[in-house]
């Protein structure tokens, strides 16, 4: 937040997909397109009330879709759990989600669609020079992502 002036460096540009319980996928109707998804329970890491918007692409073509979200959470930790326990589609980051698809707990909705954009960042205090553990903490993390 610029009035905090806290410097965020960027570590990784993550895709988000769209995962689902296989439990609730059972009962579910099909989903083939995004405008698919206004039809379903959806968990969404947001806490502001109302219709969010979801812009996917399959790469050659972009359709923003807008979610009621059944659930809403603050953090991804949140969702993903929630998604795992069947509450409904979460719009998750790839990365979050691979012990749990390898697991079976979570598989991908919309496989060919996906939101990019989202930036990983690392935070860093106002005023202070950054020490070298911490740069090459920064840089290792970086790296690995």
């Amino acid at each position: 937040m610029p009035d905090m002036q806290f410097q965020a460096f960027p570590i990784a540009e993550m895709s988000v997909g769209m995962f689902a319980a296989p439990s609730y996928l059972q009962g579910s109707g099909p989903i083939e397109v995004p405008a698919d998804l206004e039809r379903h329970a959806l968990v969404l890491p947001r806490e502001r009330p109302g219709v969010a918007y979801l812009a996917l692409s399959n790469g050659a073509r972009e359709e923003k879709v807008s979610l009621r979200a059944d659930v809403r959470a603050s953090d991804f930790a949140c969702v993903l759990k929630l998604a795992e326990a069947g509450a409904g589609i979460a719009p998750l980051p790839e990365i979050i989600v691979a012990n749990s698809m390898s697991a079976g707990r979570l598989v991908r909705v919309l496989p060919d669609w996906s939101w990019s954009g989202l930036t990983l960042h690392a935070i860093s205090a106002p005023g202070r020079q950054m020490t070298a553990r911490t740069k090459v903490f920064r840089d290792y993390i970086k790296a690995r992502l």
